[in-house]
């Protein structure tokens, strides 16, 4: 028997644990737990909020922290979905508006035909008023048609407190 061979039969003074196979084997798993931990707070801790807090501790205004901190995507979905709405809304105020202004051209229209007739009727007759009641009421019916829809309209986009004025004009 050689030298070696005897070498090989001998005790080892350190259990098989500590080999460099099971050495490799435990760098793994703490590697894999480090990961995990990192991962973990990545997802569930808010370091936004934080810098968001530590820049208005430091004297930064809001417009200042938003070019620092980016958006969120959910605050630009919630931005997409406001302005989406508010565009609606303004669809329905062009479009309550412009019934409004026909409304009125036609109440011009009415008014000159008025004058223009009762001038030529009454050259040296007295000048006055004397609208016909039923004139009158279809005016009012009118403008409570369109603050009415304009109202409604408000409600339903939860904008209570926004209560829609029509101006009346009114014909002498």
């Amino acid at each position: 028997m050689s030298a070696l061979d005897l070498s090989r039969r001998t005790a080892s003074a350190y259990p098989p644990r500590f080999s460099a196979g099971n050495m490799q084997k435990a760098a793994q798993i703490a590697a894999l737990v480090i990961g995990i931990f990192f991962l973990h707070n990545a997802l569930f801790h808010d370091y936004r909020m934080e810098e968001v807090q530590y820049l208005s501790a430091m004297g930064k205004s809001a417009e200042e922290i938003k070019a620092f901190v980016p958006e969120t995507s959910m605050e630009r979905r919630e931005k997409i979905k406001q302005d989406k709405s508010d565009l609606e809304d303004l669809k329905v105020d062009v479009a309550l508006l412009k019934r409004e202004i026909s409304n009125l051209k036609k109440r011009v229209e009415e008014q000159d035909e008025y004058d223009t007739k009762r001038h030529n009727k009454d050259e040296g007759a007295e000048a006055g008023g004397g609208e016909s009641l039923d004139k009158l009421r279809f005016q009012e019916e009118e403008e409570g048609e369109v603050e009415a829809a304009a109202n409604k309209r408000h409600l339903m986009t939860g904008n209570n407190d926004k209560k829609v004025e029509t101006t009346t004009v009114t014909q002498k």
